[in-house]
This record gives structure tokens, C-alpha cells and sequence, in this order.
């Protein structure tokens, strides 16, 4: 994450331009006392955000997450018809 609340991939900011800045404040808070062992991540380590960064109990709360303890799977495939 960088200063503004942005957030970076290996020093490259990815486009969010549908976040509001001002709704984006506690999130920068949070990032400046995250652990520092935490912002650099191990392969097949994973740095998770929860969808409302200023509530989110997340990766800066408990830290990376090894790959093995990721699943998933889907309920529904949804496929929209081409004009």
C-alpha cells in the first residue's frame, strides 16, 4: 500500500479508481502499524484485504496466509450471451 491508501504489486499501483480517498483513511492508518515482516511476502504467501479496508479484520490483523490454507469452490457458473 503505498501513502495515499493505494495498493502496489511489486512497486507497480494497480488502478482502483472506484475507491473514494476520503472512505480510504482508516485503511492508511492501519497499513503504517502493520508488522514489517508482513509487507514482504514469501512465495506462495498471500497478503489478503477484505473488500471495506477501513473494517476489515484481514492480513494486517493476522498476516500472510500460506498458499495450502486457501480454498474454494463455486456454487454457479454464469455465462452472458455475446450481442
Amino acid at each position: 500500500m503505498d501513502g495515499n491508501g493505494g495498493i502496489t504489486i511489486n512497486g507497480h499501483p494497480i488502478d482502483e479508481s472506484y475507491l473514494q480517498p476520503d472512505r480510504n483513511r482508516s485503511a492508511v492508518a492501519r497499513w503504517n502499524v502493520v508488522r514489517r515482516e508482513w509487507k514482504q511476502l514469501n512465495e506462495n504467501s498471500y497478503f489478503m484485504m477484505g473488500d471495506n479496508r477501513d473494517t476489515s479484520n484481514d492480513s494486517r490483523s493476522f498476516g500472510p496466509v500460506g498458499r495450502e490454507l486457501i480454498y474454494g469452490r463455486y456454487l454457479m457458473r454464469y455465462c452472458a450471451a455475446s450481442q
